[in-house]
């Protein structure tokens, strides 16, 4: 336009100079157009330069500053080192970079960046670029590097965090469902992906455990991360979005846009749900946590895990931070084009933006929004537009709470200042505290400075009354109460007293018994405490030690039996001397009768022990001075005796008992050990099989085995016998028909199963006879069959050769006799 207007003045210029016009009136008119033209030139080039200049207005206090940046800025990040503030521009795919109110430079990214944040520790910026699936990093107002994340194609990178040096993205899956993944990178490099579910959309961590939580819109649940693991799947409302970590109280936020509520979360587990209507932003501040519904232009005050309150803010907000750089709190009205100040519980300001603000950064000198609809940031410079009214407070005792109103708005602290952040103006206040009277009560304060209040409390005072019964009339006698005592021959004591809580205790009087003796009182209004005195009474009280829990123990006193399982009796008896007998089954006091002269209230100390009880145990069936044993309780006693005689204390006991080789009949017994007990168990040996294998008999041979002085006969290849533990020996006989063992006899002890092989071979007999001639000699061979040999039991043959050595020995002795007589 204004080159349109330079070139129209040049011709126009011309045309005069050359005097191409020569009419009169057309060159009057060529002056005045000539004059217009140089008007309006100058002034267009002051709306030029003003159009490249942001244009700064103030409102209410605030000094706010448009600054255009690319299409569509959705999100920013500050850059704590450098001071600049980086705005995403989505729509243009760059990111801008502020610094002083003006852009400085460009710089071109991915495809649609949606998410920026900052790392401190290595001062680079880091911008998801949803659309191009990568990370752009950047240093300065240069980009290092593009990092792809989320493990391939279909991931789209839509949220950032930064913890302790680590970036984690959390990347949508827009192909396989029920998959998503949290990349998470590492300078710039992606270090690790960790699969949760499929759509996650916010990260938040915390601290306090360590945990990292990710809210996923698709399948209405949150996943803890710890490390590079997920160890948690928290089901929470449909749709969650945006989630927040409470730093004042611990607890985890999620809002769960189509359920119309709020998870709270503590660790791994769901706590409460808070109701509130279409939920799209939250926020934390040192107060409350923030919430934003979108369907009524409402924000929710939420103090733990309940609603306390509710802010009215501009039309259809969609985004609120906290500044904790001034403790005030910041909403985008998206339908309103305005931001929302919130100090505490109340809006105190509304400021224009520009259009469809949708994102609110915050920063030591300023905070910037967002303005997608009009392509521009809105610098909020804040001016000395707010002070601190702080009322302190003097006179409360410590942790006493105390409310002050201004102008409506009621703020309560335990401690002794209550500040309020406000404009400047005019304001009324009143102060209050129960049972406590302030000074000055109320009043009002032109607020242009910061400015301090000092309130003095004092307490209410009330009558605190002792009224008596039972004692002689005229008879003396006291209360104290926190110290201060007071007497009177009266039935009353009376106490004035402010506002407080306060021990008293009614002192002795001699040969009367008071109750209450003691006691403590809130005093908040006018109260009268009855006091009895009555005949003196004793209580002696028997403490028990060494019983266990539930086991009833007696003391018998006054020919009266007092009966507990508590670890005490108390007994109330006149003034006098008493005997008294103390007893528990299975158990012995150190104290067993004794006597008492009751005279003041006794206390008796009685400590029990456990009784021991002999615990007999006696075997039967096993050989002399053989080892056995005995378990109690997993406690072993060995013996070779035939009895083991133990000592335990009264208990319940499982009694077992074994030996090498030999079998009890009952393995185990159970006994409630309440006095001397005897047990018995018999053995009996283990038993064993011996098993003989034959080979080279013909099938259906018999053949014998004889062990133990009995024979064993069978016609098949093996022969098994079962004897108990012992040492045996065995013989093996030649059979019937002429086949001897290779092995004949032997000895072996039964330890376990044996088996013993025997080899069988036909018996062969070959017979020579010689024939003696003159002129050859002939030696014929002939084999003959042995006639079948009966194989008689070992003990036959034996007694048969024994019986032989006999006749024998009887021959030859007499016949030495014989010769000796010749």
């Amino acid at each position: 336009m204004i080159l349109i207007f330079k070139a129209l003045y040049t011709i126009l210029r011309t045309l005069w100079t050359q005097k191409f016009i020569t009419n009169g009136v057309l060159y009057k008119t060529v002056v005045i157009v000539n004059k217009i033209l140089i008007i309006t030139l100058v002034l267009l080039y002051i709306v030029s330069i003003i159009s490249i200049i942001p244009i700064t207005s103030a409102s209410q206090g605030f000094k706010t500053t448009n600054i255009s940046v690319g299409s569509f800025p959705t999100a920013m990040a500050y850059d704590s080192n450098n001071g600049y503030v980086y705005v995403v521009d989505s729509g243009s795919g760059q990111v801008s970079v502020i610094s002083s109110s003006t852009v400085i430079a460009t710089i071109s990214v991915g495809s649609d960046p949606t998410a920026i944040v900052y790392d401190k520790q290595n001062g680079l910026i880091y911008v998801a670029n949803t659309l191009s699936n990568s990370i752009s990093i950047i240093n300065g107002t240069e980009v290092i590097a593009t990092v792809t994340v989320g493990g391939g194609i279909g991931y789209s990178p839509v949220a950032l965090l930064c913890v302790n040096g680590l970036i984690y993205v959390a990347n949508l899956n827009s192909y396989k469902a029920g998959v998503g993944i949290v990349s998470v990178i590492n300078g710039t490099k992606v270090v690790c992906n960790i699969q949760v579910e499929c759509h996650p959309v916010c990260l938040v961590y915390d601290p306090s455990n360590g945990y990292i939580y990710v809210s996923d819109t698709g399948f209405a649940t949150v996943s803890v991360i710890k490390g590079e693991k997920v160890i948690a799947t928290i089901s929470v409302g449909q749709a969650p979005r945006q989630i927040i970590y409470d730093p004042y109280n611990g607890l985890v936020y999620v809002l769960n846009l189509e359920s119309n509520s709020t998870s709270v979360i503590n660790g791994t587990s769901v706590i409460c749900t808070i109701s509130v209507p279409y939920p799209v932003a939250i926020a934390y501040s040192s107060s409350y946590v923030y919430i934003v519904s979108l369907c009524n232009n409402t924000v929710y005050m939420i103090s733990g895990t309940k609603v306390v309150g509710n802010i009215t803010v501009g039309q259809s907000p969609v985004f609120i931070t906290y500044d904790s750089y001034n403790g005030l709190v910041y909403v985008a009205n998206l339908g309103s084009n305005s931001l929302s100040v919130i100090n505490s519980s109340r809006v105190i300001y509304q400021i224009p933006t520009g259009n469809s603000p949708r994102f609110i950064l915050a920063t030591p000198s300023a905070v910037y929004v967002a303005d997608s609809g009009s392509n521009e940031v809105t610098e909020i410079s804040v001016c000395k537009i707010i002070y601190y009214l702080t009322f302190k407070e003097s006179g409360l005792p410590v942790g006493k709470s105390w409310t002050v109103c201004v102008n409506g708005t009621n703020e309560t602290s335990t401690s002794n200042e209550i500040t309020f952040i406000l404009p400047p103006g005019t304001y009324f206040y009143k102060v209050y505290s129960a049972y406590y009277i302030p000074s000055p009560p109320q009043g009002s304060i032109t607020l242009s400075s910061n400015a301090t209040l000092q309130i003095s409390f004092t307490p209410v005072k009330f009558n605190l009354t002792f009224e008596e019964t039972g004692l002689v009339s005229g008879t003396k006698w006291a209360v104290c109460v926190n110290g201060t005592v007071s007497t009177s021959t009266s039935s009353r004591i009376c106490f004035l007293l402010p506002y407080g809580y306060y021990e008293y205790k009614v002192l002795n009087v001699t040969g009367y018994k008071v109750t209450p003796i003691m006691g403590y009182i809130d005093l908040t209004s006018n109260i009268t405490i009855k006091v009895a005195f009555y005949a003196m009474l004793y209580n002696v009280t028997f403490k028990e030690t060494g019983l266990p829990k539930g086991v009833s123990w007696t003391v018998c006193i006054d020919n009266e039996n007092h009966t507990t399982t508590a670890c005490y009796i108390t007994i109330t008896l006149p003034m006098g001397v008493y005997e008294y007998k103390v007893f528990s089954s299975h158990y012995m006091p150190n104290v067993t009768q004794g006597t008492i002269n009751l005279t003041m209230n006794e206390v008796i100390n009685i400590k029990f022990t456990v009784m021991n009880y002999t615990l007999t145990i006696i075997e039967n069936g096993l050989p002399s001075g053989y080892e056995w044993t005995v378990n109690i309780n997993g406690s072993n006693y060995t013996t070779t005796m035939n009895e083991i005689n133990i000592t335990l204390p009264y208990g319940e006991y499982m009694v077992k008992v074994y030996s090498k080789y030999y079998i009890p009949i009952t393995e185990e017994e159970f006994v409630n050990l309440s006095k001397n007990t005897e047990l018995q168990f018999t053995f009996v040996p283990e038993n064993f099989t011996i098993t003989f294998e034959e080979t080279g008999l013909p099938s259906g041979t018999t053949w014998t085995v004889c062990i133990d002085g009995r024979n064993y006969t069978t016609t098949s290849s093996s022969l098994t016998i079962t004897l108990p533990y012992g040492t045996y020996e065995y013989r093996i006989f030649v059979t019937t028909n002429g086949y001897s063992p290779n092995v004949t006899q032997g000895t072996l002890t039964l330890t376990q199963a044996v088996k013993i092989s025997i080899t069988y071979k036909q018996i062969t007999t070959t017979s020579t006879t010689t024939t003696s001639t003159t002129s050859t000699t002939t030696t014929p061979s002939i084999t003959t069959t042995p006639p079948p040999t009966t194989v008689t039991s070992p003990t036959l043959n034996t007694a048969f050769v024994v019986g032989i050595a006999i006749v024998v020995v009887i021959v030859i002795a007499a016949a030495i006799i014989l010769l000796r007589r010749k």
